[in-house]
């Protein structure tokens, strides 16, 4: 049986207390105020506005009806700051988040996911749990490391030290357009083969064209060298929030990029038997598509479908942390994760060129640095390269301009 799933949001998320929630189908949809935790209903699931630390600092790890801010990405605080919702009446707030996570649960539904409740990190864990079971790649252990090689979750530029009273902003893609695009690409299935070096085209150029251009998906072992000294930083081959590594395996989509500005020379290459059809099921496009009642242009305007299918992405890009090996990667995920860093990088070069500081990318983002004063230029160079900016931006920009008139 499906599980109502509901908004808390605590007036002080280091100090959990008194705040509101609300649910779709309870009390009409209308804010309730709290006084404690024990006053938040245990026979639904709440997602409150505690980021994770947080979360698990103040001992609900355990709460089987309580979960972090994160557990529908991009997160209540980001989705808030986002929409305008941070500077809303603490009800308003609630109200609205709690039907975009109604929302969500409806496409979830749609997917085939009903969701029951069980204590899973987040959405996109619980897609992932039904909708993608842990399969090995292959009974060679090779291909599955060659996998884990070519998987990068993000990218992160090299940066210097962050200027006194500058910032950091996201600039986004479309969220709906752009997970749309992401799915809607043709990923690995079937039984690999490896090719070593005397079973591939002999020159490095005749390599590359085979990699991009082979019909059926390429893993290839290369080394990435002499790049674009204009790009050569926005690569961050093997760099990312996380960790950075040296990495010696990429999949055809990211050969297909880098390529472009940098040399790759391919000395060995997986070969799978065929690719996939795209990922998202006939009943949650149709659920999708007739959302609203509105004419497919106007989808691209609801925050909860693109924020839906990014959860979906991100569940279809995920390690593998359920049966099988610990943290293995999917020949999908490592196909999806290049396919996202490789548009994101798109953007990240647009951003680059429009005079702005990028301090990564991935996840349909590019992560750049506003100073001081410098809103006004960043949000017209996040316009020019057709992004989205946070909320706040625009809001930054006009206390500038208040303040340089009262000046």
């Amino acid at each position: 049986m499906a599980i109502v799933v509901g908004v808390v949001w605590f007036d002080d998320a280091t100090n959990p207390t008194a705040g509101w929630m609300c649910a779709v189908g309870i009390e009409g949809a209308r804010a309730v105020r709290v006084q404690s935790p024990s006053d938040v209903p245990r026979d639904m699931v709440w997602i409150t506005n505690l980021p994770y630390l947080e979360f698990y600092r103040v001992g609900w790890g355990m709460q089987s009806h309580l979960r972090h801010a994160g557990f529908i990405r991009p997160g209540l605080d980001t989705i808030a700051n986002e929409s305008g919702l941070s500077e809303a009446s603490p009800e308003v707030r609630v109200e609205v988040l709690a039907a975009l996570a109604d929302r969500c649960l409806l496409f979830a539904r749609a997917c085939g996911v009903p969701y029951t409740g069980q204590n899973k990190p987040s959405l996109g864990h619980v897609l992932q749990a039904t909708l993608f079971p842990t399969q090995r790649s292959h009974d060679d252990p090779s291909v599955e490391g060659a996998l884990a090689a070519a998987y990068q979750v993000d990218s992160s530029v090299s940066a210097g030290s962050m200027p006194r009273g500058s910032r950091i902003v996201k600039a986004r893609n479309n969220r709906t357009a752009y997970w749309q695009q992401v799915l809607s690409s043709s990923v690995p299935t079937g039984s690999w083969r490896l090719l070593e070096a005397v079973n591939l085209p002999t020159s490095v150029k005749a390599r590359v064209e085979w990699a991009i251009q082979s019909p059926v998906p390429v893993l290839v072992r290369a080394r990435v060298h002499r790049a674009d000294p204009e790009y050569s930083d926005l690569i961050a081959f093997g760099a990312s929030i996380a960790a950075r590594s040296v990495r010696q395996w990429m999949t055809a989509p990211e050969v297909m990029w880098l390529s472009a500005f940098a040399d790759v020379d391919i000395s060995a290459a997986w070969v799978a038997s065929e690719y996939a059809a795209p990922l998202l099921p006939a009943q949650c496009v149709a659920a999708l598509d007739a959302d609203f009642s509105l004419p497919p242009s106007a989808l691209y305007l609801a925050p909860s479908v693109g924020i839906f299918l990014e959860n979906f992405a991100h569940g279809a890009m995920a390690e593998n942390t359920g049966q099988g090996p610990a943290k293995s990667v999917s020949a999908r995920a490592a196909w999806l994760r290049a396919i996202d860093r490789g548009l994101s990088f798109v953007s990240a070069v647009r951003l680059a060129k429009n005079g702005l500081r990028v301090l990564g990318y991935g996840n349909g983002e590019v992560r750049c640095v506003v100073e001081e004063g410098a809103a006004t230029a960043v949000l017209n160079a996040i316009s020019a390269a057709g992004l989205v900016a946070p909320m706040w931006l625009p809001s930054a920009q006009r206390a500038a301009r208040i303040l340089e008139e009262a000046a």
